[in-house]
């Protein structure tokens, strides 16, 4: 999950395949985004709003979990969490 702290706004998200959380976490790293559209537009209005997230695991999983399994339990923390205040990470 990426907290908006500015917002209070939560990204959901999941990692999978063989580069699987580290992938993940490297390519914001590299570039704040992630390659997600919703985060892209909030760092192109400010190159610095990236200092809003913080970053949490909120389940970790066997690596033989299907990806199909992980949609689904990625949507299950959306409805814990209040669909109102959160999105689906591509």
């Amino acid at each position: 999950m990426i907290l908006d702290s500015k917002t209070d706004f939560q990204y959901i998200g999941s990692a999978y395949g063989q580069r699987g959380i580290y992938g993940c976490w490297e390519d914001y790293a590299f570039n704040q985004h992630g390659g997600n559209k919703y985060l892209i537009e909030l760092i192109e209005r400010d190159p610095f709003y990236y200092r809003n997230f913080k970053f949490s695991i909120l389940q970790a999983l066997p690596n033989d979990v299907s990806e199909k399994e992980i949609d689904k339990l990625k949507y299950t923390w959306i409805r814990k969490l209040g669909i109102c205040r959160t999105k689906a990470l591509n």
